[in-house]
């Protein structure tokens, strides 16, 4: 897909794109991590879902349309600082991630195996909210007066 830059062109946000992908692929696999697979509809639910827990998590203020599921009426802002997404590499992540992207926050990805004390001067130096899926990064963070938003509710399984 290319982007043009003309005046009267449209540039696809990343909701669009997955979105188009989405629908003609309903039924095919969209993520696979071992022997769990995702299709394009199931990942369109849960992350329809991601960004709805994050509008209640008030992580952001995006509005789901809800006749689709999957587009947001937001456009991504570097207004507000990034999300910081605390998460392992697979589903997991790519689905938590992308709710981030879809509620029109810009997501700052970290990895859960940098060490607390590297991850609460990056996460300092950034700003914004933390969402940790892992429990014991986030208790360590906690300890080092770092606060994360509770994740329970953004982990896959709790979004299909």
């Amino acid at each position: 897909m290319s982007m043009k830059t003309g005046q009267n062109d449209i540039v696809p946000t990343i909701p669009s794109a997955v979105a188009e992908q989405v629908s003609p692929r309903a039924d095919q696999v969209a993520l696979r991590d071992g022997a769990l697979t995702l299709t394009y509809q199931q990942l369109g639910h849960a992350v329809a879902a991601g960004v709805r827990h994050l509008v209640e998590l008030g992580v952001t203020d995006a509005a789901i349309d809800t006749r689709s599921g999957t587009h947001v009426n937001a456009d991504i802002t570097t207004e507000q600082a990034p999300v910081i997404v605390i998460a392992p590499l697979g589903m997991n992540g790519t689905v938590l991630h992308l709710s981030v992207l879809f509620s029109g926050r810009v997501c700052a990805p970290m990895e859960t195996t940098l060490n607390v004390e590297s991850l609460a001067t990056i996460i300092r130096f950034i700003g914004g909210p933390v969402v940790c899926l892992d429990p014991t990064v986030a208790s360590a963070l906690d300890a080092a007066d770092v606060t994360c938003i509770d994740a329970s509710g953004l982990t896959l399984n709790a979004l299909l």
